[in-house]
């Protein structure tokens, strides 16, 4: 269903979408509320599945204008309000090399703002879906656009990590 009004560019529904992004990354099926406008992209109760992970809630982009996307990871704002996720690590290889081998399901909560350059959560929650990896806490992301300077720090509160799911290289890390 596609509806156009004063406000929207154009807002409907998205059924079983399906695409290979340029990187490799494949979502087999995709299905949300989608809002697009002049100032904002929002993507309500949506899910995306790829061949190992899910996605679900929302994603929200505002900007002043289409030229922000010129500068994306400073000059546009961010939401990812994401609930109940499935997350393989190994099929973001799709955006750097480091996650290859990396196989490990994590399952998220959280709710980050901020801009690609500086995105940060109060309350982040993830969980190892066979181990006993429980982290807690806040969250800031640095650098997404350029993976060679992106950063991470958690506060952690509350949080426990299964040493024998660590992985260096290729081998895992048996404690």
């Amino acid at each position: 269903d596609v509806k156009i009004d004063d406000k929207s560019l154009l807002r409907g529904q998205i059924y079983k979408f399906a695409t290979r992004e340029r990187s490799g990354l494949e979502v087999v099926e995709g299905n949300a509320y989608l809002d697009i406008t002049n100032n904002y992209i929002d993507v309500r109760k949506m899910e995306l599945k790829t061949p190992c992970s899910r996605i679900r809630d929302r994603v929200k982009i505002t900007f002043d204008s289409w030229t922000d996307f010129d500068e994306v990871e400073a000059d546009v704002n961010w939401l990812f309000d994401i609930k109940d996720s499935e997350i393989c690590l190994e099929e973001l290889v799709a955006f750097h090399p480091w996650f290859e081998q990396r196989k490990l399901l994590l399952l998220l909560t959280g709710k980050a703002t901020g801009t690609l350059a500086d995105l940060r959560s109060n309350d982040v929650w993830i969980r190892g879906d066979e181990s006993n990896t429980n982290l807690r806490g806040t969250m800031q992301l640095k650098h997404l656009v350029e993976l060679s300077q992106f950063e991470y720090h958690y506060q952690l509160e509350n949080s426990s990590v299964d040493m024998g799911i660590i992985v260096t290289g290729k081998q895992p890390i048996h404690v």
